[in-house]
């Protein structure tokens, strides 16, 4: 599993399998807001939060050593800010004119600043996240760089102890809201994505690597009985992200022969 050749189908076809796990959670929204019976395949499409983030974690590896720290952030923000503060102001804009009740400026400020996701402010009746990915993956795009140090050194450890905590900590901390259970759940896939980026600089022995592979169907196991969806999902998207990188890279050497 996760051999130098799928490593490679992984790095040769990661735009085609984020665009994949990009239409799978539209559709798991589609879903939700529908409940159309023939969107019912995709009522778990959120596995493409799972997919992206543990391609997340392997791509920003990539960047992080071909530039500067000060290049590598400025280069996440500008890929991520403008977008999202349009997107802000736009719905800020809808709700005034077009909703009952218009958001307040408290709460925009909030919204914007990505504070609605640690708490502040009563956006969504209490649910007090406007955007719990955007929040999300710039706390680890922040931490990112203390993430690969401690991963070359200490890998399989933190993977461990995060999928441990992500089983158990809902037994420790009770009513945990869910858009942090939603970041908890796939730290460890994150962190796993970077040792992938490890394995295929050769710079973690194979021992390692296959430590870690038999841990999943473990921890597996363990997210059925203890921990919640998104911890599942975070176990099998290492899988899936083997079989439809090995499905694209069959569909690309069918349309070279073919040609």
């Amino acid at each position: 599993m996760f051999s130098n050749f799928q490593l490679k189908a992984i790095s040769n076809h990661r735009d085609a399998i984020y665009g994949i796990s990009i239409i799978l959670v539209i559709l798991y929204h589609c879903y939700c807001n529908s409940k159309n019976y023939l969107l019912n395949p995709f009522a778990e499409g959120f596995i493409g939060v799972d997919i992206f983030i543990l391609l997340s974690g392997y791509g920003l590896c990539f960047s992080y050593n071909s530039r500067t720290i000060k290049e590598f952030y400025v280069r996440r923000l500008l890929r991520i800010l403008p977008v999202y503060f349009t997107y802000n102001i736009l719905y800020a804009l809808v709700a005034c004119f077009c909703l009952k009740s218009p958001l307040s400026i408290e709460d925009f400020i909030y919204n914007i600043t990505t504070l609605s996701y640690y708490g502040l402010g009563t956006y969504g009746e209490g649910n007090r996240c406007f955007d719990w990915f955007t929040a999300a993956i710039l706390l680890l795009y922040l931490l990112f760089p203390l993430s690969y140090k401690m991963t070359l050194r200490r890998g399989r450890e933190i993977f461990i102890i995060l999928c441990l905590f992500a089983i158990f900590y809902h037994r420790i901390i009770p009513d945990v809201p869910w858009r942090i259970d939603c970041l908890v759940c796939r730290l460890p896939i994150f962190i796993f994505g970077i040792l992938l980026y490890h394995y295929r600089e050769e710079k973690l022995g194979f021992r390692n690597r296959r430590g870690i592979i038999l841990f999943l169907p473990i921890f597996l196991y363990f997210g059925f009985i203890y921990s919640t969806w998104f911890f599942q999902t975070a176990m099998i998207a290492p899988f899936l992200l083997i079989i439809m990188s090995c499905f694209l890279s069959l569909i690309e050497k069918k349309l070279c022969i073919d040609v």
